[in-house]
This record gives structure tokens, sequence and C-alpha cells, in this order.
């Protein structure tokens, strides 16, 4: 995350009267986009070794996936006037169109939400090689429940160019740590409440919510997980407090409180 462009982009929200508060509690939604077809993906020459970026276009499920999440994301904005709602975005043509469908809905429904979307490469999906994709369908062949994501975590530093799983999970630490930065020194008027929705992918959420204490086997196209972050009593700690994942019916969450920034 670029903080400097977020705090580039509170300084263009205040007001020229007004109370400003330095240190704010945030709320963070991660939203998985759509579901998405590849058939595009598939046909662009590429070597085994080759990394590999797959773009997906969403398909009509996955325009109603993100609707519903839409609506999932307006009934927590209790009050219109005081949130504002910045939106961010993996640098994916999949979760650029979820984002589209997303903003609008938001915007119809009289939400404040900032005009600007920011593409932040810490919300891209993992980098992988056809190398690395055909040896797990190989594997698969072997265990018919492999899941791609278990496989990589343990195989991941075996290929050329496929980002290992902990070179992923520092990326979405300094994603966190950058949200928690944010939380302590951002200048915000008083009369306002930050949200900030991601539009991302399933492994970003899941390595998040494993984090901060939530279990997670899948993430659904247009899930959601919330997490709250308030600065603690000092200037160099926020706080991560209830963390959820999912609507009311699939709900997983927890109270652990992290006091140190990650």
């Amino acid at each position: 995350m670029n903080i400097d462009k977020l705090f580039a982009t509170i300084k263009d929200t205040k007001r020229k009267k007004g109370k400003i508060n330095k240190g704010h509690a945030i709320t963070f939604n991660l939203v998985r986009h759509g579901q998405a077809g590849y058939e595009e993906d598939v046909k662009k020459p590429e070597t085994k070794k080759c990394a590999i970026q797959f773009e997906g276009e969403i398909t009509l499920d996955g325009k109603e996936q993100i609707k519903g999440a839409a609506k999932e994301i307006i009934k927590q904005i209790i009050n219109k006037e005081k949130e504002l709602v910045i939106l961010l975005r993996s640098p994916r043509n999949r979760a650029g169109e979820s984002l589209d469908i997303l903003k609008m809905i938001l915007e119809k429904s009289r939400i404040n939400v900032y005009p600007k979307v920011e593409i932040d490469e810490n919300l891209a999906d993992a980098t992988l090689t056809q190398e690395f994709l055909d040896e797990f369908e190989e594997q698969k062949k072997q265990d018919k429940d492999l899941i791609w994501m278990n496989f990589w975590k343990k195989e991941s530093g075996k290929f050329k160019n496929v980002e290992s799983a902990e070179d992923f999970t520092k990326r979405m630490q300094a994603l966190i740590s950058g949200f928690q930065q944010f939380s302590l020194k951002a200048e915000i008027p008083e009369d306002k409440k930050i949200r900030f929705i991601c539009l991302t992918h399933e492994e970003e959420i899941k390595n998040i919510a494993e984090h901060c204490g939530i279990k997670v086997d899948t993430v659904k196209n247009g899930e959601i997980m919330e997490m709250n972050i308030i600065p603690a009593g000092n200037e160099d700690e926020a706080l991560i407090i209830r963390t959820k994942v999912g609507n009311e019916e699939t709900e997983r969450f927890s109270d652990q409180v992290f006091k140190k920034t990650i």
C-alpha cells in the first residue's frame, strides 16, 4: 500500500473548518472478486517458466455475487453522511470489473464514495507459472481433494518465477501495516468515519484471516472480510479488533486483539 497516497486522499476530503483528529478508528473490508472466466487468458502464448497473471472476465454469476456484497456493505453503513468510503483494488481485470459494479451500487445508494480508485499491487493475486500449474494438475490426479493453495504453500519455493508463500505473507503484512499506520497518523475530520473497501483475491483474504485467528477453508466469490483497526493509547500501536469473514449465514469471526503493528 502507498500510505502517502492515502494520506493525500484524506487531505482532499478535509473541510476548511472543523476539528481535525490525528489517530482514527477505521473499518477495512476485503472483498473477493466475482466469479470470472479465463478463456482469453489461456490463449496467451506463455513459456512454462514465465510468470502468469490471470486477468479474468466477470461472469453473469460473478456480477450477481458482487451485487450481493454491495448490499451487505450498505447494511453496515449506518450514517451515510459521516462515513467516507475509499476504494482500492487489485490490478487484475476481474477485480477492476467487480469494483466498478460495487462502486456504481454504492453511489446509487448515496453512499459517500471518494471518486478516485487506487490500484494496489499488494492486493494482487500470487504470481504463478504454467510449470507450477502443470505440476499441480499431475499431483491432483493422485489426490483429487488437493487444493492449489495448499500445494502452493508447500511447493512454491521449488519453481522459478513463482511467488513463494513466505514472500506472499510478507506482502500481506505490509498491506495491514499500512492500514495500521494510517489509523495512527492520518489527520481526519472529527465528523468523518473512514471505511476502506478493497477488491482482491481468495489467497489474500485467507492469509489475513488466519493471521487474525480465523481458520478459513475457502472464501467464496463476493464474500467479505471485515477488520476494525483502532489507535492504542500510545503513538506507535494500532489494535486490530473484531475481525469477521462472510455474510450473516456464513460468518466466522474473531475478537482476538493484536496490540502491535505486524
